[in-house]
């Protein structure tokens, strides 16, 4: 998959990294699905995010007048397969528990299309452990690992937002 056939974005998880995760795709102009297992996370979620993108208004780094399209291209859902169906590049931002992640890609692998490319932002558990449940596991423990062999069907990876 190359970068311009990535369309639409699911973020798993809506606390610190998740909603910093997705502003920062909103800020690169993607429709964003949001998912966390309680309204009230994704509310607190949409709230940060609105908060820190009037802060970057305020210090001129965007128009004020982008904010609302921002917005309008954010959708928060507590339904796991409305949040993956369709996507193109899905992150996962769960707590680091590592029995959450791996059913948690186990699930996502599940019920996502195949071509998507499902990440971690994890940040000390290694993506050959997350990816122990999966059909389709990774090439190798890599982070990095995007290469897809001939038995491999679903690119996997994380540290994709470095600087």
């Amino acid at each position: 998959m190359r970068l311009e056939d990535v369309k639409t974005i699911s973020v798993l998880g809506a606390g610190i990294m998740g909603h910093g995760i997705a502003q920062a795709f909103l800020m690169g102009g993607y429709p964003v699905r949001l998912y966390d297992i309680k309204d009230s996370i994704l509310e607190t979620a949409r709230s940060h995010i609105k908060n820190s993108l009037d802060m970057f208004a305020e210090e001129g780094l965007i128009k004020a007048t982008d904010i609302e399209p921002m917005l309008a291209r954010l959708e928060s859902t507590t339904d796991l397969k409305g949040a993956v169906e369709g996507a193109d590049f899905i992150v996962e931002a769960a707590p680091e528990d590592l029995a959450l992640k791996q059913d948690l890609f186990a699930q996502v692998e599940a019920l996502c299309p195949e071509h998507a490319i499902i990440a971690t932002n994890t940040s000390s558990l290694t993506l050959s452990a997350i990816g122990k449940k999966v059909q389709s596991p990774p090439n190798s423990p890599s982070c990095r690992s995007s290469e897809r062999s001939r038995n491999q069907r679903r690119d996997h990876g994380c540290g994709f937002l470095s600087a």
